[in-house]
């Protein structure tokens, strides 16, 4: 039997953006047979938006609301409401192109250890094109791979130390086992970013990963999401608060002691970033920041002499 198909749609507040996802699932040349539209919380028209737009199409899309909880709370919810062999991800402010479920869903039924089937991602404003290739130069291209009849490149082995890094595998542009989601817990609602590397590093270890190096989703870059240019020390927090839940158990992860030390390496160099942008907010946010990591995080990482003259320069600045 064909393999089912469920889609996930998260949205807050993206009334302007919204029936371009939707309507980029309606023209996939492979229908779903499910989507949810999970509505958190939106205080703008996304709500009108989407139920306008479903009594214009498909029966297959649903809608659920519930009070603001964060995309990652967003997606467990709308997996939870499916029941289906695999769930195709895409954030409502992203498009597919008419393809994405033909080329990313077959290699399920080709490679029955495949936990997660992915492609490449353009990037896009409101006015240009901003990025041709996300994939482009990333590690996961330097990995040994099979190539199946079908061109999907399956990875030889586990894709862990990979991710480590960064993760590749763009949520819209991402297919995963419904089963392997459940069996990893899903997103972690604690992770407002890099919760999608956090996911890719757990469900790393379930199974093997596959790829097509062409671009099979269109992301949009907004200048107010979470990870624009300004929020590099919200963002260094929640990368080393993923670093950290790997190394407090890496046997629940059935790490090798290469893979522990490969995150260690990761999350020393992505402490010295937060101290550096910590540092540029003055002494005060620097000496915050290490108590973060020591009291919360439980890693001995500490700021270096350097971080402290910078802080300190940049108070005085800012008195």
């Amino acid at each position: 039997m064909p393999l089912t198909v469920g889609v996930c749609i998260p949205a807050y507040n993206v009334q302007s953006y919204i029936e371009d996802a939707l309507d980029s699932v309606l023209r996939q040349t492979m229908a779903p047979d499910r989507v949810i539209i999970v509505n958190d919380g939106s205080t703008d028209n996304t709500h009108e938006v989407i139920k306008s737009w479903l009594t214009r199409h498909s029966a297959r899309f649903e809608i659920v609301n519930q009070a603001k909880a964060g995309v990652s709370a967003a997606r467990n919810a709308a997996v939870a409401a499916l029941s289906c062999d695999v769930v195709a991800m895409l954030d409502a402010d992203d498009v597919w192109l008419p393809d994405f479920l033909e080329t990313l869903v077959p290699p399920f039924e080709r490679h029955k250890d495949l936990v997660v089937c992915f492609g490449d991602v353009e990037k896009f404003s409101d006015n240009q094109v901003v990025q041709e290739s996300f994939l482009s130069g990333k590690p996961v291209l330097r990995l040994p791979f099979d190539q199946d009849a079908g061109g999907c490149r399956v990875i030889r082995g586990s894709a862990y130390t990979s991710l480590v890094t960064g993760a590749y595998a763009a949520p819209s542009a991402t297919v995963v086992s419904r089963q392997a989601f459940r069996q990893v817990g899903g997103f972690d609602p604690n992770q407002l970013v890099s919760e999608d590397r956090d996911l890719l590093m757990r469900i790393s270890r379930v199974g093997r990963f596959g790829y097509y190096s062409r671009v099979v989703t269109r992301k949009r870059v907004r200048p107010d999401a979470l990870t624009a240019p300004g929020q590099a020390l919200f963002y260094d927090r929640y990368i080393l608060r993923t670093l950290q839940k790997a190394l407090a158990k890496p046997e629940s992860l059935d790490l090798s002691p290469d893979e522990i030390a490969a995150t260690q390496k990761t999350a020393r160099h992505t402490a010295s970033e937060l101290y550096y942008h910590a540092s540029r907010n003055g002494l005060v946010t620097l000496i915050r920041t290490w108590s973060f990591v020591h009291r919360v995080l439980r890693l001995t990482y500490r700021p270096t002499a350097k971080d402290f003259v910078r802080g300190l320069i940049f108070s005085t600045k800012r008195g």
